[in-house]
């Protein structure tokens, strides 16, 4: 996979940038893995706040997960689609 790394501060940016937070303009593209890091992640849809039966959840959740691939300094948000939470 393809980032871009600031040429003032280095940091790498996953998904790209035009501008980075030091000002600079990240224009050099470096590779990074496509492996990474769970950071941080939440459940959402009507199972969690509403949709509760008697019996247990009812639907299927959402699950969004912050990613920090490795070789990149900058988080990336996905929403996974093959994960199976126990309840």
């Amino acid at each position: 996979m393809l980032a871009n790394k600031c040429p003032d501060c280095g940091t790498v940016y996953f998904l790209p940038k035009p501008y980075c937070r030091c000002l600079g303009i990240p224009d050099e593209f470096v590779e990074i893995k496509d492996i990474g890091t769970v950071t941080t992640y939440t459940f959402t849809g009507s199972w969690s706040y509403g949709g509760m039966a008697d019996e247990g959840a009812s639907g299927t959740p959402l699950i969004i997960a912050g990613i920090v691939f490795d070789g990149a300094d900058t988080m990336s948000i996905t929403l996974l689609k093959t994960s199976n939470p126990s309840r």
